[in-house]
């Protein structure tokens, strides 16, 4: 990783565009950017109004770095978010509810990775090879059938990798139904019509 003796700022363009949900529907816009923000400023801070500064690393070459370096650079203390969005997810508790694996630090992300690392190391991987490559003959059969259009997320994409993931660890498709809820559960934990509960807008709704 590079030193840094002078604060590169990401131009509000890119910021904003990074922030933006509705940015990533516009691909080709989104990626003229974000090579903008690689070929000009690989290591940069934003500073956008209404959001604290947050850095951007764009380059594979630091973001392996970053990455090797868990005692400084820690998971899941922070989120890109407006100050509002920031005040609700600590208020509402989300922050606390969110114990996924990508969000812990060490000494706890190693024990919990340990119960299935095993599972997909790539020996074991290749040993299910061929189940594997069945379920996706399965899906890619299910879109040829669908007459040359489909939405491709609901009709592959959210269920491939998920049927993958219950063959390595030895659960039968019927387990699918139970296992995507928990997964849209604990990905979209304030969304009422998963969870059942309507979600706190405010901090003083939360108290």
């Amino acid at each position: 990783m590079r030193d840094v003796t002078t604060i590169d700022r990401v131009p509000d363009y890119i910021a904003k565009a990074v922030v933006d949900p509705q940015a990533y529907a516009e691909f080709d816009s989104l990626h003229a950017k974000l090579a903008d923000l690689r070929r000009d400023h690989p290591f940069a801070r934003a500073d956008l109004d209404g959001y604290d500064p947050f850095w951007i690393a764009s380059k594979y070459s630091d973001i392996q770095e970053i990455s090797r370096q868990s005692d400084l650079f820690k998971c899941g203390t922070y989120f890109i978010g407006s100050r509002e969005e920031l005040e609700l997810e600590y208020t509402s508790g989300k922050a606390s509810q969110e114990r996924v694996l990508s969000n812990m630090n060490a000494p706890e992300h190693m024990k919990y990775r340990l119960l299935t690392q095993n599972w997909f190391q790539p020996k074991s991987v290749r040993s299910m090879e061929e189940a594997i490559r069945g379920i996706a003959r399965r899906h890619v059969d299910h879109m040829a059938s669908l007459g040359g259009e489909c939405d491709f997320y609901h009709s592959v994409a959210v269920h491939y990798p998920l049927r993958v993931i219950l063959s390595i660890l030895g659960l039968e498709e019927d387990a699918e139904p139970f296992m995507m809820r928990l997964t849209q559960i604990v990905t979209n934990i304030d969304d009422p019509d998963l969870t059942g509960e309507p979600a706190p807008k405010t901090p003083e709704e939360r108290a």
